[in-house]
């Protein structure tokens, strides 16, 4: 369970206990995929950090070619980076950190989700990727 000020407790059958904070980090969501990883950001959205959900130790820090993260597919275990302005969308293996740079949607604002390995511009306009 994680409050406002960011620090997080577990129940651990009769009780929430303390697990720690996470102070210079904002939070974005628990990985719907694997739910003992915490999924952060500090600063810009440039980087994702991801913590053991268990103690906050960080356990990996995934960083794109470019651009900021925009939203989490867990189908396909990909985080999608956009650069505004930019041709290219990346799609980041939020596991091993191998990126695919995708040329889509020439120019446009940097609102791309993806669900189920499909790429979702702003204006509705979409393409299977993975």
């Amino acid at each position: 369970m994680r409050l406002a000020d960011n620090t997080y407790y577990k129940y651990n059958g009769s009780e929430y206990e303390l697990i720690g904070s996470l102070p210079d980090e904002e939070f974005l969501f628990f990985r719907q995929d694997i739910s003992d990883e915490i999924i952060c950001i500090k600063g810009t959205a440039s980087q994702l950090l991801i913590h053991d959900a268990s103690n906050l130790t960080l356990k990996r820090t995934i960083t794109p070619p470019a651009g900021l993260f925009t939203s989490y597919d867990p189908v396909t275990r990909k985080a999608i980076f956009c650069k505004q302005a930019s041709d290219y969308v990346y799609a980041v293996d939020i596991d091993s950190g191998e990126a695919t740079s995708i040329n889509a949607f020439a120019n446009r604002t940097n609102q791309f989700t993806m669900t189920n390995g499909i790429l979702f511009s702003d204006d509705g306009t979409y393409m299977k990727i993975f």
